[in-house]
């Protein structure tokens, strides 16, 4: 796969795809797995880890839209319960408390900002 390919997708869509890797891969069954699949899976999470990754260089709230990304979407945390409140809390354990309210503000200025990258990277055919 591409990194073309994996980057043509809604910013959202590429993220969520990301954590039902993160969460289902251990549960996946070794004939289920092909080597294929397990290639394009870890090639679309090395990208978009890069990607995450990337946003700590923005000045003074970088290092806050990784952790609301990371936690949000490429942790293990188990969503389906707690939603936001459980993210707040691996936040707040890994780097800081946040309020509710910063933490939807820089998610969509985090998610800006990863379609901003994305869209230079495609323009000028850069890898990443």
């Amino acid at each position: 796969m591409s990194v073309d390919r994996i980057l043509n997708k809604d910013i959202h869509t590429l993220l969520w795809e990301c954590k039902e890797i993160i969460i289902l891969m251990p549960l996946w069954q070794e004939e289920q797995i092909d080597q294929e699949m397990l290639n394009n899976c870890n090639k679309r999470l090395k990208v978009v880890q890069n990607l995450v990754e990337s946003l700590k260089k923005t000045p003074r709230i970088g290092k806050k839209m990784y952790w609301i990304i990371y936690c949000t979407y490429l942790s293990d945390l188990d969503l389906s319960q707690d939603g936001v409140d459980a993210i707040l809390m691996e936040i707040a354990r890994q780097y800081k408390p946040i309020p509710r309210t910063t933490y939807f503000r820089l998610k969509d200025k985090a998610i800006a900002e990863l379609e901003r990258k994305i869209d230079f990277l495609i323009r000028y055919k850069r890898d990443i």
